[in-house]
């Protein structure tokens, strides 16, 4: 009798222990909703054209509704490489539609009007508003076309930017050049502008808008409020840069076999030509030690002389120059 109570006195609290916790979760399980929210199921949707029918490839759109007569709403959808976007999960009131793009190519629109106080709202019920469409126009920029000079294709396009300078010569935006030698930047003031491309290979010499080689020599470029200037066109310069313009290019020259030692009295030659074919102008740094003369040099007398070599650039080639050390014994 005495182990059966023992064993009462061990189970039953277990058994009320369970009970509780079951009725506990049975409970919770009765006063939680038995499935998530579902989301609302009005929406909005619609195309947005492009000005030259295929979108801008730096373009980043996108299309957002905000709420105009409830709670704060605020939803973004980008907008494809078709045109199209769709706004899901929008409850029952009123929107305003509007399109935009952060690299600001094209310029900002409400639907129905040219500011978000404007904009005809869209009634979103239970269903979706379709037909929401979107005419996209540049903002305030300019845009050409930038070509090799000699009728070839771009070399390196991808190394090429165009930048802008205000009539007082402050930098602004710059625009990367696309494969198709095409440009366009967005997001200007109105106002004047000067153009000029900037290669960082090398390859072409720096160039402004109109074929100036300088800036105060380009032609100003005027913007107006709404205006995307186009056919500002640029032709780049093949030609050597002068010395000192291009301190580096794709290729480096060389000049080889340059003497180490000479005797005095005596004389050696010096190469006329880099690499590259580009003729070599040589100069003695100590002329009582060594001499140059007609690419050869001469020992003068014992001691140490430095040489110095310089060659103009050419197309693909950087600008030349090297000190050399000569050793007359």
């Amino acid at each position: 009798m005495d182990r059966l109570r023992l064993r009462l006195h061990r189970v039953v609290p277990w058994t009320v222990a369970v009970a509780v916790i079951g009725s506990v979760t049975a409970l919770a399980l009765a006063i939680a909703p038995s499935s998530a929210a579902e989301e609302p199921s009005g929406g909005i949707t619609g195309t947005v054209s492009w000005p030259t029918g295929i979108i801008h490839p730096d373009a980043q759109p996108i299309v957002s509704a905000s709420r105009s007569d409830g709670p704060f709403f605020h939803r973004e959808v980008p907008v494809g490489s078709s045109g199209s976007y769709s706004i899901p999960g929008l409850e029952a009131g009123d929107y305003v539609v509007a399109f935009s793009e952060e690299a600001n190519i094209y310029g900002i629109q409400h639907f129905g009007a040219a500011s978000s106080e404007a904009a005809t709202p869209i009634t979103v019920g239970s269903s979706t508003i379709s037909e929401i469409d979107f005419e996209a126009q540049y903002s305030n920029g300019i845009s050409g076309t930038v070509t090799d000079a000699t009728g070839a294709s771009l070399h390196l396009p991808q190394q090429l930017t165009v930048g802008f300078q205000d009539e007082l010569g402050n930098a602004l935006a710059a625009a990367p050049v696309q494969q198709d030698g095409s440009y366009l930047v967005g997001g200007l003031t109105a106002g004047r502008y000067r153009v000029k491309v900037n290669d960082s290979s090398n390859w072409y010499l720096e160039e402004w808008f109109h074929g100036s080689a300088t800036g105060e020599g380009a032609t100003l470029v005027e913007v107006s409020d709404g205006q995307q200037v186009g056919n500002i066109d640029i032709e780049l310069d093949l030609s050597p840069a002068p010395d000192g313009a291009r301190e580096t290019a794709l290729n480096p020259q060389q000049v080889t076999k340059v003497p180490v030692k000479v005797r005095a009295g005596k004389s050696k030659s010096l190469r006329k030509r880099t690499d590259a074919g580009v003729k070599v102008k040589w100069k003695s740094k100590k002329s009582r030690v060594c001499q140059v003369r007609k690419a050869k040099v001469y020992g003068v007398k014992t001691g140490k002389c430095r040489l110095k070599s310089v060659a103009k650039s050419k197309r693909g080639y950087a600008r030349y120059k090297d000190i050399h050390t000569l050793r007359v014994r």
